[in-house]
């Protein structure tokens, strides 16, 4: 390994990669076998345009939206479960009081 690189360009590709972008590495040789390693790669991005970003409020508007949504699904789900054993409380209640009414000696 040399001490210093074979060989170091600084290049700006600020035209020519999307702000979203994947960067890899290629090489060939055509018909011939060799080995390539990259062992030390270093990216310094500068400078980057957001494309549609949205703005502090709509963020906040949007945070608070799902929120809400959460807490009254979470609501609407305690609800459903407290009728859920209401219901299971008079139905066995009843099932109590026609057994009582079928026993011998009750008044009718």
């Amino acid at each position: 390994m040399p001490q210093t690189p074979v060989i170091e360009h600084p290049v700006n590709l600020r035209k020519a990669v999307s702000s979203e972008s994947y960067i890899g590495f290629a090489a060939s040789t055509g018909t011939l076998v060799e080995l390539n390693c990259v062992l030390k790669w270093n990216i310094t991005v500068k400078h980057i345009i957001s494309t549609g970003s949205k703005s502090p409020l709509s963020m906040i508007l949007i945070a608070i939206g799902v929120q809400l949504v959460l807490a009254l699904v979470a609501l609407a789900g305690y609800f459903c479960y407290r009728l859920y054993k209401k219901w299971l409380v008079d139905r066995s209640q009843s099932n109590i009081l026609s057994r009582l009414r079928t026993l011998p000696g009750m008044p009718k």
